[in-house]
């Protein structure tokens, strides 16, 4: 075995972590892709000897700056190596959100006691449905370019078949060009003005809009995911990377 510091890991696995990291971040690195490659992991216990009487620290040698530094590169490397962790669950929220307040108010204001949804309401659902979506879409991709067993590969093309995936964005996209006609409609007919926002015509073209965002999300989306699987198992991507 290699000893890293207080780590200790086997030379296949760190020869199959290929890390990069040339500083502070390197266990970081280290941790993140362990879990990816689904690694066991246990604590053993150490004796960690103080300083001799005298020496400084390299962070205080480095000067004030060191441990902000050190603590922004490891912040970095989190954010790069564990980036699904941050966007797939918080997208699906921000999700799931952005429907609660988009699609209830699709046909005008619905009111809950003293409290009223209104047109500004799904517009804001509108923008967590189209940042959290992107974000779990991204999330997704993050976890196969980090995919070290091929798993997440195989359940994402599951969850995302081609053929089927851009039919059901094409159907997304084209009802939300439906739901914009009712307000085109109305806009021509009263001399290229809108009439008042609670209307039916406006909150159905706010769904509409949502729905083609989302179609067009989910397309973009399918075609980086499907090629992102393709470059990262095609026989000559391994040999790049060996």
């Amino acid at each position: 075995d290699i000893h890293c510091g207080m780590r200790g890991i086997t030379r296949d696995a760190l020869e199959r972590m290929d890390i990069s990291s040339q500083s502070w971040e390197y266990a970081s690195e280290m941790v993140l892709k362990s879990v990816h490659m689904g690694l066991r992991t246990a604590e053993v216990p150490v004796r960690f000897l103080k300083d001799r009487e005298g020496r400084l620290s390299h962070h205080k040698r480095s000067g004030w700056f060191s441990p902000f530094q050190a603590a922004w590169i490891n912040l970095r490397a989190m954010f790069v190596y564990g980036s699904d962790y941050f966007l797939i669950t918080p997208g699906l929220i921000l999700t799931a959100l952005g429907l609660l307040l988009t699609l209830p108010v699709s046909f005008g204001d619905v009111d809950l006691g003293a409290f009223t949804l209104s047109l500004h309401w799904q517009f804001l659902g509108v923008t967590a449905l189209a940042v959290g979506f992107q974000a779990f879409l991204l999330g997704c991709i993050a976890q196969i370019l980090f995919d070290y067993t091929g798993r997440n590969a195989v359940r994402w093309q599951r969850v995302f078949p081609y053929t089927r995936t851009v039919l059901i964005a094409f159907g997304l996209f084209m009802v939300g060009v439906v739901l914009t006609i009712p307000l085109v409609v109305t806009y021509t007919a009263n001399d290229l003005a809108l009439e008042r926002a609670d209307t039916i015509q406006n909150h159905l073209a706010v769904t509409g809009l949502a729905a083609a965002v989302v179609g067009a999300q989910l397309f973009v989306s399918t075609l980086v995911l499907h090629g992102t699987i393709i470059a990262t198992t095609h026989p000559r991507a391994r040999a790049g990377q060996e």
